[in-house]
């Protein structure tokens, strides 16, 4: 009985992981999408502008198939990605600043990545920089350095523009929205709040609502493998104290059977 037991242990531990594995096993439709993208940024990083642009020409093809072969694809994901990858391509006709082709490509692919159901996604990587560069504009307001406070300014506007179509896609729409006005806000009114002490608090609210949506997300992806712990846990503790109480009835049931005996 013991072994049979454990041979049951073994069987559900299997049962639980089975979608673990089959996910690890196979290989996602999004994946030949990203193989270009990745591709496409490191051609754009040393400078091969050209055979970049045919790659994200081969990109348009392969999404264009993708989203006729997957129905599950929303309207509002195709518009989504179909607009990043049209802002790159715009980029690639009207511009050789490798700084802004890299930011484009960047953009689009942390997109694509966003569509994937594959853990955390990549845009999240972005906290980070974006905390870091927040930190450098409270600083530049605090030492009265104009300059430091518009080159800091810039780039978090950059960096935010990078996540955009990815938070478009993981992140609810009254969110993103909030998020989005806060920025354009604090945009229009850049010299101001760098003047106006009491103006400076749109900083840190920006940063704390920001820091919560990469909270949100980041909980949100790691939710689903966190039940197959629990529920994969959960299945072996029932069956060892199953186990248990039928072995403690076992004994008892023997010990009463025996008693039975010696009293006939």
């Amino acid at each position: 009985m013991k072994q049979f037991i454990v041979k049951l242990i073994i069987i559900i531990v299997v049962m639980f992981n089975i979608p673990t594995i089959m996910f690890a096993s196979s290989t996602s439709p999004i994946s030949k999408l990203d193989d270009i993208i990745d591709q496409t940024l490191r051609l754009v990083a040393v400078g091969k502008n050209a055979e970049a642009e045919k790659l994200m020409l081969q990109f348009d093809k392969e999404f264009k198939s993708y989203s006729n072969a997957n129905k599950q694809l929303s309207e509002n994901e195709f518009l989504i990605i179909s607009k990043a990858q049209q802002e790159s391509i715009e980029v690639f006709k009207n511009s050789a600043e490798s700084k802004e082709l890299h930011n484009k490509v960047t953009s689009l692919r942390l997109a694509v990545d966003a569509l994937e159901d594959n853990g955390k996604p990549l845009w999240l990587e972005m906290k980070e920089p974006i905390n870091i560069t927040i930190k450098n504009i409270e600083k530049a307001i605090d030492n009265k350095d104009y300059d430091q406070y518009n080159f800091y300014f810039n780039l978090l506007l950059t960096q935010y523009q990078k996540i955009v179509p990815a938070m478009k896609l993981d992140v609810e729409k009254s969110t993103f929205q909030s998020i989005d006005q806060k920025i354009q806000g604090i945009e229009a009114s850049r010299r101001q709040i760098f003047l106006d002490d009491s103006s400076h608090s749109q900083i840190i609210e920006l940063k704390t609502e920001l820091n919560g949506v990469f909270q949100t997300v980041l909980i949100e992806s790691t939710e689903p493998s966190l039940i197959w712990v629990i529920s994969t846990t959960g299945g072996i503790i029932l069956i060892t104290l199953s186990y248990v109480g039928w072995r403690k009835y076992a004994a008892e049931k023997k010990e009463a059977d025996k008693r039975t005996k010696k009293i006939s």
